[in-house]
């Protein structure tokens, strides 16, 4: 998968397989590179966030809250409760 902005000069490809980061090429802005290196090591699975990927960090962080908030576990919703009430 690739992202290229001709007109900030930014280039950035990924190379995933099975749902991890196994390569990433990056020109311009490379501030998201140290993230991409620390996913590859951990090994994590980023399938559900293809469509965020290519534009870091930020927007992966958001899709994963979304998910999070929309999976049925009464743990994480007591929990929130409890942060919201203190």
């Amino acid at each position: 998968m690739s992202y290229h902005d001709l007109e900030r000069g930014d280039y950035r490809r990924l190379l995933l397989r099975n749902g991890q980061i196994e390569g990433a090429v990056l020109y311009g802005d490379t501030s998201q590179g140290p993230w991409y290196f620390e996913q590859a090591l951990a090994g994590t699975h980023l399938n559900a966030y293809r469509q965020a990927l290519l534009f870091g960090a930020a927007d992966v962080d958001v899709l994963r809250e979304a998910a999070s908030q929309h999976t049925p576990d009464s743990s994480k919703h007591s929990s929130h409760t409890t942060s919201e009430a203190a």
